[in-house]
């Protein structure tokens, strides 16, 4: 009986020939699939970059629409995007050609319309690519995009968790096969856009309600402050200074000022409690004491 032996560099060897392209097509495709890969990651670069530095969602939105249509090769990019009880939409068209018509019958789109691609994404909570639009007679856009000669279009939900705050829908005249890996880059880019939507919302309501406090407490006159132990800074809001009588110049800075316009009988008393906080076992001190103002006003704090 012949036993065979082949050293290991030949197998590894035999392992390098297989990945060699045998042929042009096969170099072609291979050419096709890195060019696509590194499309894709400057794609979700530019995104995550706009993301980044926008501000606000009217900011955001068309930049977004406008990456992902260049480097895609879409006609026209749609967004809608729910707030409260209204729908913001946005576009960007990357044609020459008039596609106002598009654009308006997609403003009054009735997303409840589950036969048209919107309302599709939206219910499947999922990429849905569509290879020619002209085969979608009952879609309520069937006439305007038929005209317009729309072939491919596909459309993706923006989602932050469970929660659906919108929807991006891509067209174009071209028609072409479904790309590798197009629906993972679409659901990556939809949950990107939705947390970012999400967390500029909550940004903006954080800051209305901070606005909201802030005039209560002018119109209740309360007066706010802060001491930081380490740098010795006395914070202060805007209620602080006609509380006490003072104008924003003769605001105390750190604490030794504040200290200034307390009387000596409840001056110690003051620190010590201060001083007693710092402590970690303390969690809150209840205190009372006096504040004399430049204009003989004496108040009770």
């Amino acid at each position: 009986m012949f036993i065979g032996f082949f050293p290991q560099s030949v197998i590894q060897v035999s392992k390098v020939a297989k990945m060699v392209p045998t042929s042009v097509q096969e170099l072609e495709a291979r050419l096709a699939h890195s060019t696509a890969l590194v499309r894709r990651l400057y794609l979700q670069y530019d995104v995550s970059a706009i993301l980044a530095e926008a501000e606000s969602e009217e900011v955001a939105l068309p930049q977004v629409l406008q990456a992902i249509a260049r480097n895609k090769s879409w006609d026209l990019a749609l967004a809608w995007v729910f707030d409260d009880e209204q729908i913001n939409v946005y576009e960007w068209v990357e044609t020459e050609d008039d596609v106002a018509d598009y654009i308006e019958a997609s403003r009054t789109l009735a997303l409840e319309q589950v036969n048209d691609l919107p309302a599709m994404a939206l219910n499947a909570k999922d990429v849905v690519w569509i290879p020619d639009l002209r085969e979608e007679s009952e879609h309520s856009r069937h006439l305007v995009s038929t005209h317009l000669g729309w072939c491919n279009a596909v459309a993706f939900p923006l989602q932050h968790g469970q929660k659906i705050l919108g929807v991006i829908e891509l067209v174009r005249r071209d028609c072409e096969t479904l790309e590798d890996d197009l629906k993972s880059l679409l659901r990556v880019l939809g949950r990107d856009i939705g947390r970012f939507i999400e967390s500029v919302r909550y940004e903006e309501e954080l800051e209305k309600r901070n606005a909201r406090l802030a005039q209560a407490q002018l119109i209740a006159r309360m007066g706010l402050w802060e001491w930081r132990p380490a740098d010795d800074r006395l914070r202060t809001n805007d209620g602080t200074y006609p509380a006490l009588g003072l104008t924003a110049a003769r605001c105390p800075q750190n604490l030794q000022g504040y200290l200034k316009f307390v009387p000596e009988t409840d001056r110690t008393k003051l620190k010590d409690a201060l001083t007693s906080v710092q402590n970690l076992d303390v969690d809150e001190i209840e205190l009372e004491h006096a504040f004399e103002s430049p204009g003989g006003l004496r108040l009770l704090i």
